[in-house]
């Protein structure tokens, strides 16, 4: 659990310094962009990363009662909320909510 716990905050620390200016609820530059690897890195986090942390907290041998456990949430938190603010919920909408959220649905019914 303190490795997870790590993991989130290192990538927590690496969204804050790579993902741009706040920008409050507007749309960002494409995920297209020239700027490859800015680009590259979100296509990472939403693609990979974000998914990856989602399914970690839902395995069943995970338990929200145990400290370290409960701390791994709250720093998952922590980086949704970052990436939310800096990104934009436009962004946000499209990436997380409607590509990681229903990709993981999916998976859980099928």
């Amino acid at each position: 659990a303190v490795v997870k716990k790590s993991c989130v905050v290192f990538f927590r620390d690496l969204i804050d310094q790579w993902s741009g200016e706040e920008v409050g609820g507007s749309e960002r530059e494409s995920l297209s962009s020239p700027n490859i690897p800015r680009a590259g890195f979100l296509r990472f986090i939403y693609d990979v990363f974000l998914p990856s942390a989602m399914q970690c907290i839902l395995q069943k041998t995970f338990n929200e009662k145990d400290a370290m456990h409960y701390r791994v949430i709250c720093e998952v938190g922590k980086t949704l909320a970052a990436l939310k603010l800096k990104r934009g919920h436009v962004e946000w909408e499209e990436q997380f909510v409607s590509r990681t959220l229903s990709g993981m649905v999916t998976t859980v019914v099928a």
